[in-house]
């Protein structure tokens, strides 16, 4: 069956995720020169846009971020700008709910670059949810309906590039980021932190050694407080970004997690 992503929308992961995403895009922006063309790629795009629904996981992400204060927030300046661009404060049931490239996307079009688009999702209905959502600008977004890994693989260049797969492929992932290395493109590798049993926060084996692996770039592990997903498994995230995102990486991330520190989010 393939991977649906509608249940999990907007949770924890994917705060830390979108947060990153809109910061790291804004700061690409400003080094990119006036005539050049931002290009933007992704491994495993899912939906543009989606309806938050009643339960799921994301009361616990977004809700939470959501349920903050104006002043709270505004002293994070980070999560502060990808709020406003992005969500409204008290995020309810029914409402629209931006999928990352839809992030990237709104961020690019307020500016005057050029931009394009490599999006992949294998699976053939949120494809067609593509298609229908990004219908007018189909000549400068490009989708794919394949193996993300594969179509990374034979980018030549790019601005930006998230590799978002839903559970840790670690000799894909590694593959992956060896070529984009290669070619000097800019990364961000979301994974989740999983343990090896239901409601604990022991990290599993495989998931610490990914962590460790200093040849893929640099590691930003979050954690939230109570495990999530349909086992219980994962308790955090981590970051894997090329060394030119680092600082605003780690800025970014620790704005989020200090916001809500309170509700047991930690870095690290």
């Amino acid at each position: 069956m393939a991977y649906d992503h509608s249940r999990k929308i907007g949770n924890q992961g994917d705060i830390v995720k979108h947060a990153l995403l809109h910061n790291c895009v804004l700061h690409l922006v400003q080094k990119l020169a006036s005539d050049s063309s931002f290009v933007y790629a992704e491994s495993h795009t899912g939906r543009a846009c989606y309806i938050l629904p009643e339960g799921g996981e994301w009361k616990h992400g977004l809700g939470l971020l959501s349920s903050k204060s104006n002043d709270a927030r505004s002293v994070h300046s980070r999560i502060e700008e990808y709020f406003r661009s992005s969500l409204s404060s008290r995020m309810k049931v029914g409402q629209q709910y931006f999928g990352s490239s839809n992030i990237v996307f709104r961020c690019l079009r307020s500016t005057s670059h050029r931009f394009r688009f490599e999006l992949h999702e294998t699976d053939v209905h949120a494809y067609d949810d593509l298609k229908r959502y990004y219908a007018p600008w189909l000549s400068d977004i490009c989708l794919h309906n394949h193996d993300g890994y594969e179509g990374l693989s034979g980018l030549t260049s790019a601005t930006l590039v998230l590799i978002d797969p839903p559970s840790l492929e670690v000799q894909k992932i590694v593959n992956c980021i060896r070529r984009l290395q290669e070619k000097n493109i800019s990364y961000i590798c979301w994974t989740p932190r999983n343990s090896s049993s239901n409601g604990n926060k022991q990290e599993s084996q495989a998931h610490a050694e990914f962590g460790q692996r200093i040849d893929l770039g640099n590691h930003i592990a979050v954690k939230w407080a109570e495990p999530s997903g349909a086992a219980q498994h994962t308790f955090g995230c981590r970051l894997t970004v090329s060394d030119d995102l680092k600082d605003i990486a780690e800025e970014t991330t620790q704005q989020l997690t200090t916001l809500l520190r309170e509700d047991g989010w930690r870095q690290g």
